[in-house]
């Protein structure tokens, strides 16, 4: 899995085809009337040959549903409604804008990242939130989130420390995790929280015992 911090335009699908096996059907054709960049109309092609949904978290918006914005196109939507991200209408790789308020025209901050690194941010995300084999603690002390993530390669990669400086995503043999201190649901910063999902259930018994019950 470790491809993922090396972010480059083969990262995704490779990615994609190590989490959720071969695909099993084939790519569905993206109504060319629709305008966007091209790296999204790739994104729509590839992930259509998985029946499993690859957005089960957050909501992709299907191509008939991207909204317009001014100059910007929103794509992905958190699950309650409290964010959403959008991009350039046009360019080759376009920079990815977050509003966590709503959606007037001046609400959009810039993340900072391109459309190319988002989308596999948005794909790890997906892997690790609409895991139903994912276990959770988000109540640790140090020594028992070290315990965790010793068994992990930490994603060194900026984006993946979206949204907060202190979380974090890392890798393992068939294993993601994102965890850090600061709990999303309280706590102070001695804290700690992660998520583990699994691509194959076994991985999880390499975890410490105790922990996720």
């Amino acid at each position: 899995m470790f491809e993922l911090d090396r972010i480059t335009p083969g990262s995704l699908p490779t990615f994609l085809r190590r989490w959720y096996g071969p695909p099993d059907r084939g790519a569905a054709d993206v109504d060319p009337a629709i305008v966007m960049p091209d790296l999204l109309r790739d994104w729509y092609r590839l992930t259509s040959q998985w029946s499993v949904p690859l957005s089960r978290h957050n909501h992709f918006s299907a191509p008939e549903d991207l909204r317009r914005r001014g100059d910007l196109l929103v794509f992905w939507d958190e699950n309650q409604g409290a964010a959403s991200w959008a991009t350039k209408i046009t360019g080759s790789d376009p920079l990815v804008y977050e509003n966590e308020v709503d959606e007037e025209d001046d609400g959009w901050e810039c993340t900072g990242f391109t459309l190319s690194e988002f989308l596999v941010y948005v794909a790890a995300s997906e892997a690790v939130y609409g895991d139903p084999n994912l276990v959770v603690n988000f109540d640790m002390d140090e020594t028992q989130y070290e315990s965790v993530v010793s068994r992990f390669l930490m994603l060194r990669h900026p984006i993946w420390s979206h949204p907060h400086p202190g979380w974090h995503y890392m890798a393992a043999d068939n294993l993601l995790a994102q965890g850090g201190n600061r709990p999303p649901t309280g706590g102070g910063p001695e804290r700690y929280w992660i998520m583990v999902s699994a691509n194959d259930p076994k991985a999880l018994t390499r975890l410490p015992q105790g922990l996720f019950d």
